[in-house]
């Protein structure tokens, strides 16, 4: 995909390039090391990505993360197929959307609001349809939804690890 859009050149590393010449390198914050943290840099390395793994102490991770600061986030989110959390789909206590997230948790006080046709608002109106399901099996369906959104947009990438 990279060669289809056009980033073919490579540094003396055989990094690939980016259109202003500087090297394809991407940060990944964290708060703790990991062991799949130390197979990503290699499988990024054989596309011609360079992979920075940064390890930060908690309160900056989450001071970062928080303000949206960060090209990638790597952090734990629990099972993807069975919904625990919805925070994490909804962009609240979530790296994938921190500022809406932000936006929808303070009713649009701070945050930033998001575009209205972006597809998080179809993951908003499922978990308010969750919330207020006169069924079990109806709340289910809406957080259901929510997954499927996540699925059709791949904001997170999950590794196994």
């Amino acid at each position: 995909m990279l060669d289809e859009i056009g980033i073919t050149e490579q540094d003396s590393e055989g990094f690939r390039l980016r259109p202003d010449g500087e090297t394809l390198e991407i940060i990944v914050t964290t708060r703790s090391s990991n062991p799949s943290l130390e197979l990503l840099p290699a499988y990024f390395e054989d596309i011609g990505i360079k992979l920075i793994v940064n390890i930060l102490e908690r309160s900056l991770y989450e001071e970062l993360t928080s303000a949206g600061d960060y090209d990638f986030a790597f952090s734990s989110v629990g099972n993807p197929i069975l919904p625990t959390d919805p925070r994490q789909y909804i962009g609240i206590d979530s790296q994938w959307a921190p500022l809406y997230g932000e936006w929808f948790d303070t009713g649009g006080e701070s945050g930033i609001e998001p575009a209205e046709d972006h597809p998080i608002w179809d993951v908003w109106n499922a978990w308010e349809a969750a919330q207020t399901a006169p069924t079990l099996e109806e709340a289910l369906a809406a957080v259901q939804e929510m997954v499927s959104v996540h699925k059709e947009n791949v904001w997170m990438i999950g590794t196994v690890g």
